[in-house]
C-alpha cells in the first residue's frame, strides 16, 4: 500500500514538471524593439537619478574672477565671493571714500575698478566708506540719475564695492542715506521715514551677512 502511494506521488509529481515544460516554450518571445525600448527606459531612469556633467562641473564665479563686461554682477556671485568674510579689527582708523560704481547711463568699467582697489595703497587707509545714496520722490525711492525706481542694479553695485574693499584688506562703512524732493508736511516725512525702514533692514540684513565692520542706517539727516 505504501509503494503504490509513492509511486502515485511520483507520476503527480512528474506529470507537474511536464506541464511547465510544455507551457514555458509557448512564453511570448521579446522582440529586438521591445528589448532597445526597455533598455533605453532603464537608461533614463539612471540619468535621471544622476547629476549632470554641467552639475558636476559646476564652478562657483567670484568678483576675483569675474567677467565686468557682462554688467554688475549678480547675487549669486557676490554671495560666493562673501563665503569665508570675516570681520577685520582695526585700532587706527583712516578712511578712504569710495568713488561708486553705479552710473545709469553707463556700464561699469574695469579702469575705475582698479582705482578703488588702488585707493589703499595711495592713502594706506583701513577704512573703506561706501555711500548708499537715494532719492526719494512721488512716494517712491529712486537710484541716483534713475528715471524708474527701481533700485537692484544699484544696490548690487554698491555691494560688489564693498566685497571688493574687503577682499582688499580694508574695513568696510556702509552709509546709508536718501535725499527728498517735494516733502511737503511732516505726514510725508514720516511717510518717506516708513518706507526707509524697509530699505535699511535689507541693508542691515546684508551687512551682517557680508561681514561689514560699520553701518550707518542714516546718515546726513541735517537733509531731510
Amino acid at each position: 500500500m505504501r509503494g503504490r502511494s509513492l509511486l502515485c506521488v511520483s507520476i503527480l509529481i512528474i506529470a507537474i514538471l511536464g506541464a511547465f515544460i510544455w507551457i514555458s516554450p509557448f512564453k511570448a518571445p521579446v522582440t529586438p524593439e521591445e528589448e532597445v525600448e526597455k533598455e533605453a527606459q532603464q537608461a533614463s531612469e539612471k540619468e535621471a537619478q544622476e547629476p549632470t556633467k554641467t552639475e558636476k562641473q559646476e564652478v562657483p564665479v567670484t568678483l576675483d574672477d569675474y567677467n565686468w563686461s557682462i554688467g554688475i554682477p549678480s547675487w549669486k556671485v557676490l554671495n560666493y565671493t562673501a563665503e569665508g568674510l570675516k570681520r577685520i579689527k582695526i585700532d587706527f582708523l583712516k578712511g578712504a571714500v569710495s568713488a561708486g560704481l553705479y552710473t545709469p547711463n553707463q556700464p561699469v568699467n574695469e579702469t575705475l575698478i582698479k582705482e578703488n582697489l588702488l585707493m589703499k595703497e595711495k592713502l594706506n587707509a583701513t577704512v573703506y566708506a561706501v555711500r548708499f545714496i537715494l532719492q526719494y520722490k512721488n512716494g517712491e525711492f529712486y537710484a541716483p540719475g534713475a528715471e524708474e525706481p527701481k533700485i537692484d542694479d544699484y544696490l548690487r553695485s554698491v555691494m560688489a564695492d564693498c566685497l571688493m574693499a574687503k577682499k582688499a584688506g580694508l574695513a568696510v562703512l556702509l552709509e546709508a542715506s536718501f535725499i527728498p524732493e517735494g516733502l511737503e508736511s511732516l505726514k510725508d516725512l514720516r511717510e518717506a521715514l516708513d518706507k526707509w525702514q524697509t530699505v535699511i533692514g535689507k541693508l542691515a540684513e546684508i551687512s551682517e551677512r557680508y561681514k561689514f565692520e560699520f553701518f550707518a542706517p542714516l546718515s546726513g539727516f541735517d537733509r531731510l
